[in-house]
């Protein structure tokens, strides 16, 4: 069975009957994340009917009125949630594919690869925030608590902006973690379950 079908990474069916577990939390997270698509997509769209986003650029951030007319702190939950799960989808499959010799990617490894930006930000936003990490440089441990939601060219994403912070002389720029949910989801179905129907949210 082909577990990664961009990277065409498979395990033979009668090995994945020892994981008969792990496939059916990958099957509960893949509802979670389809449900977290649909959604943002939904929202998406209300924006696509205000504005002419193919013809007209569009950012906004922060306390741009704009973003009043969406549950911005409703959205940025959701982008956390949508990390942490996503995160713990792709290192299930990278850990089961490593564990069958089917990868040489370390389950760690293998998200970095897949989802580096959502990575990042699973590590210094979603599962903790940074500036409760003194193993993160000043630029991150600030740019953790910072609003996080924006708006580009009618898509929402998180990590839009980038933060240079000086501390004693010495300069720190934050990662690299900007992401959108839908376009994040596209790539993951395209991977794993490239069969999925448009009403998924795919």
């Amino acid at each position: 069975m082909i577990l990664d079908h961009v990277a065409n990474i498979g395990v033979p069916d009668e090995a994945l009957r020892k994981y008969r577990n792990e496939c059916n939390r990958l099957r509960v997270i893949r509802a979670g994340l389809d449900s977290l698509n649909a959604q943002i997509a939904g929202w998406e769209s209300q924006v696509g009917s205000s504005v002419d986003t193919a013809s007209v650029g569009l950012m906004c951030f922060g306390n741009d009125p704009f973003l009043t007319r969406f549950p911005i702190p409703l959205i940025e939950c959701m982008f956390h949630w949508y990390a942490v799960s996503a995160c713990n989808f792709v290192r299930l499959v990278g850990w089961v594919t490593n564990q069958e010799g089917a990868s040489s990617l370390s389950p760690a490894g293998y998200v970095q690869s897949v989802l580096p930006a959502v990575g990042t930000f699973r590590d210094k936003v979603a599962a903790h925030f940074g500036r409760t990490e003194d193993r993160d440089g000043s630029a991150d441990q600030r740019a953790s608590v910072f609003p996080q939601v924006g708006l580009m060219n009618g898509v929402f994403k998180v990590g839009i902006m980038k933060l240079g912070v000086r501390v004693k002389g010495v300069v720190s720029t934050s990662s690299d973690m900007a992401w959108s949910i839908t376009e994040t989801h596209q790539a993951l179905a395209r991977r794993y379950w490239p069969g999925a129907t448009k009403e998924a949210g795919d």
